[in-house]
């Protein structure tokens, strides 16, 4: 299984995932784990920091997400609630060609994505569908952290996500789940490491 997703969007090309808020705290953002409403709130103000600086910085700011729920999340936005998504990046385009006539839903689009896996590098921005710890220099992790769970954005830095999903109604059988666990096993590893054990 292809675990590199590799992506050439404007995006990728031109910026880092790796963000200074201030003198001392850096924040990584990882899609799809309340980064829109961080970056239009409490992190207006940053400058992109690249890999090599990060030993710089004395703090760090992660925002983790179980990666079940990210997954269901980047389900529903790509596909179940794309109105928005598919006028900005023509998501209806991929799902043409690699869905066909087929009919998707809340029950069936995990299936049909997962099976047309080895194609994900042509959906649009496909940087969302990596690993979190994919977006995470080594050298941030030797840093001091403050690491949230995204359900924890309102309580600690009193805002509300922005783009609330469908992704409670996306369903996963064994197949699905199975495919997670192995695609996003540093995920669960690091989400188990610094979010469950804290």
């Amino acid at each position: 299984m292809k675990k590199n997703i590799k992506c050439n969007c404007k995006y990728c090309k031109t910026n880092s995932f790796t963000w200074k808020v201030n003198d001392n705290d850096l924040w990584i953002e990882i899609p799809k784990n309340g980064t829109t409403a961080l970056k239009k709130t409490i992190f207006k103000k940053r400058s992109i920091v690249k890999s090599e600086e990060v030993k710089k910085y004395t703090h760090g700011i992660l925002i983790l997400r179980n990666p079940i729920d990210r997954f269901k999340s980047l389900l529903s936005h790509y596909f179940l609630k794309r109105r928005r998504w598919n006028r900005v990046l023509n998501i209806e385009s991929w799902a043409k060609r690699y869905i066909g006539r087929n009919k998707y839903d809340n029950t069936n689009i995990s299936n049909y994505v997962i099976d047309n896996w080895h194609n994900i590098e042509e959906i649009p921005v496909p940087h969302h569908w990596r690993t979190q710890s994919s977006f995470i220099p080594n050298d941030f992790l030797k840093l001091n952290l403050s690491v949230y769970d995204v359900s924890e954005l309102s309580q600690e830095f009193n805002i509300n996500k922005q783009n609330k999903s469908l992704s409670s109604e996306i369903i996963l059988d064994n197949y699905c789940l199975e495919f997670i666990y192995e695609f996003y096993k540093d995920d669960f590893e690091i989400y188990e490491e610094l979010v469950n054990s804290k």
